[in-house]
């Protein structure tokens, strides 16, 4: 599939900066800007040049990594477009996980941590001695949130908040030994993130999510829990 020029130029508005405000960035940043200034002025090579420039300072670039993916990409230098995006999605980058899966029907790589949306299999729970996905379309599984929301009712810290209506978002993790743990990312206080953890480690039969025939650690789900709508 050859990619229009669309998608970069949508990414050189998005991510250039002014002159300006280069003297503030790191030398990675400003020599990236320079690439998507020649980039808009149809200089080719120079720009590829100077984005390669920024991946000698910084390997993790997350922007001009995607811009070589995609120029490689529009060049007909399929494989290695499509190594640079496979190692955009590695660092999280979810507009080159979307590329790939969306448009270009590529599966993405394994890796030892997948976002959900990437795995080819879901965790699951074991329900009545039957493994059931956790993940359900547009929403979750109700044996799961009633696990989830049990546990965190069983805890005087947590019940203390959800008697002042507090909603906790968590950003579920479920590593590939089937353990669950998440971020609570709407709440600061590191004796609700420990309390949180502690409770959630210890929900049992949970099955870890697989991509490519092997266990992956699972992250990105996020999930609103207010536990006083379960009493």
């Amino acid at each position: 599939m050859k990619l229009t020029n669309l998608l970069l130029a949508l990414l050189v508005v998005t991510f250039a900066t002014t002159p300006l405000l280069a003297q503030d960035k790191n030398q990675a940043d400003v020599l990236y800007d320079e690439g998507v200034t020649l980039y808009g002025q149809n200089q080719l090579t120079e720009a590829v040049a100077k984005f390669e420039e920024t991946l000698t300072i910084n390997p993790k670039h997350k922007n001009a990594l995607f811009n070589l993916g995609v120029i490689n990409l529009e060049n007909g230098n399929r494989a290695k477009g499509l190594e640079y995006l496979q190692t955009c999605v590695k660092l999280g980058d979810r507009d080159a996980a979307s590329m790939l899966r969306d448009k270009l029907n590529v599966q993405i790589a394994y890796a030892d941590t997948m976002h959900f949306e990437d795995i080819e299999t879901g965790p699951k729970m074991m329900v009545k001695g039957m493994p059931e996905d956790i993940f359900v379309p547009g929403d979750v599984n109700n044996s799961f949130k009633y696990e989830l929301t049990k546990c965190m009712k069983s805890s005087k810290l947590l019940e203390k908040d959800a008697g002042k209506g507090k909603l906790y978002v968590l950003q579920l993790y479920i590593t590939k030994e089937g353990v669950i743990d998440a971020a609570v990312i709407n709440n600061d206080s590191k004796m609700v993130q420990r309390e949180v953890s502690r409770l959630l480690r210890a929900i049992p039969d949970i099955i870890a999510a697989k991509h490519a025939g092997k266990a992956v650690t699972m992250m990105g789900f996020t999930i609103p829990v207010r536990i006083s709508n379960y009493r």
